[in-house]
């Protein structure tokens, strides 16, 4: 099983690019005439019985 250390691994080069490619994204997304709608996606649980 992998380990994840959120001290360790939250800032690394890796976190750093993900953020500016989903700033980027955003930026882009919001210059289009269209509004930008953003859901949310529901999990429904059901229990079988």
């Amino acid at each position: 099983m992998l380990s994840y250390r959120h001290s360790f691994h939250a800032g690394n080069h890796a976190d750093v690019v993900k953020h500016i490619v989903q700033s980027l994204i955003l930026d882009a997304l919001k210059q289009k005439d269209k509004p930008l709608y953003i859901t949310i996606p529901i999990r429904v649980w059901v229990a079988m019985t």
